[in-house]
């Protein structure tokens, strides 16, 4: 049912209910990453990290997370095809933990829910909606989840993002939306690029920012969150096409209410 609910969704017609702002880049987005990424996406991500940058990307984020309690719910927003989702749910299916994977691309997700079926200890739903608007996204399709048995949480134990941010037009708007989905004393857990001067990763990437200055994040951050962290990371990302390079970093925030 989900299935057929991505293959007719009218992302459109979704956007104009929730009355979202940016409606025309946001379409613009999901068409790029239609088009050029999502049945590829998985080989893509590797490209650009190797394993050894998979690997530690998934280790700082587990780290992080076995902090939770078992039993949590944890978010992941601009989950993609869910290729670091499934990662992180796996090695933490000890822990009970239910993984929720949000993106706005259907042929992202559809490429997720195909991966659904081959997974044995790990719970993985995927949702639709954006970044922007988390709260709001999830209501719409409640008529699609229930017939499924699915109860979607009311907020989350932990929202963790992984290179979504720079995709993004207003990062605060985002970490708003963000607070509003995370219970209070939740986390946050962000992995995104660094400042860099690449502008061909606008166009060969998709990307909107140009990475983000490590004191912007910890300022916009501190504005609604408690910030733990905000650092760089071991391992970049690079662009194939065009050899270059950026570093990543690695937020941890909490929900103080």
């Amino acid at each position: 049912m989900f299935e057929h609910y991505l293959q007719k969704a009218d992302f459109r017609n979704f956007l104009t209910k929730l009355d979202s702002p940016c409606i025309e880049m946001l379409i613009k987005n999901i068409e790029y990453f239609t088009e050029k990424e999502a049945e590829k996406r998985d080989e893509i991500v590797k490209g650009y990290f190797g394993e050894v940058g998979i690997t530690t990307i998934v280790n700082e984020v587990t780290k992080n997370l076995k902090k939770m309690g078992k039993w949590s719910a944890v978010l992941d927003v601009g989950a993609g095809t869910g290729f670091f989702t499934v990662k992180l749910a796996e090695k933490l299916a000890d822990r009970d933990m239910d993984f929720y994977a949000l993106d706005s691309t259907p042929a992202m997700l559809a490429v997720l829910v195909k991966k659904l079926s081959k997974l044995e200890n790990a719970s993985i739903t995927p949702l639709l909606g954006i970044a922007e608007q988390i709260t709001e996204s999830l209501t719409m399709p409640q008529k699609v989840y229930k017939p499924l048995g699915i109860t979607l949480p009311a907020s989350f134990d932990a929202i963790i993002s992984i290179l979504t941010l720079h995709h993004c037009m207003n990062p605060l708007e985002v970490f708003n939306s963000m607070k509003k989905a995370i219970k209070c004393e939740g986390k946050l857990i962000l992995v995104d690029l660094c400042r860099h001067d690449f502008k061909e990763f606008r166009e060969k990437m998709g990307d909107v920012h140009l990475g983000f200055e490590l004191d912007y994040i910890k300022s916009e951050l501190g504005k609604i969150f408690s910030v733990k962290k905000v650092e760089k990371m071991p391992s970049g990302c690079k662009c194939e096409e065009s050899g270059r390079s950026a570093d990543l970093f690695i937020a941890v925030a909490e929900n103080l209410g």
